[in-house]
């Protein structure tokens, strides 16, 4: 299950597929604006469900945020607009998520690589 997921992440990272804003260190930001703006109004189990997901990636729980943003659009009751904000929203948790993935990885591969340089002869 984990490696779909993953899989998944890098295949939604690598088409660009999300709008996803840069910081000013080169590290990338969720806007949840437009997803809070389009469930400010809505039912509130579905209101809250969304709210919910926004708690968690605010708090790095990208799994858990996923998860409800999964549920919040397999709800009858949601409109074209906020089926449309939580897609997006969706998208951009995952690149945010890859991104948290890939940067320990590229770390360790760079860690080995110098160990490995270092042990050769010179």
């Amino acid at each position: 299950m984990k490696s779909i997921l993953l899989l998944t992440l890098a295949a939604v990272c690598a088409l660009g597929l999300t709008a996803c804003k840069k910081n000013a260190d080169g590290s990338t930001s969720v806007d949840t604006a437009a997803v809070e703006k389009a469930f400010a109004s809505a039912e509130p189990a579905l209101k809250e469900t969304v709210n919910t997901a926004v708690a968690a990636i605010k708090s790095a729980d990208y799994q858990g945020a996923l998860g409800k943003l999964n549920t919040a659009l397999s709800d009858a009751k949601i409109t074209p607009e906020q089926k449309t904000a939580v897609q997006s929203l969706i998208e951009q948790v995952k690149k945010l998520a890859m991104e948290k993935l890939a940067k320990p990885a590229a770390d360790a591969a760079n860690k080995a690589g110098d160990a490995i340089k270092n042990a050769l002869p010179k």
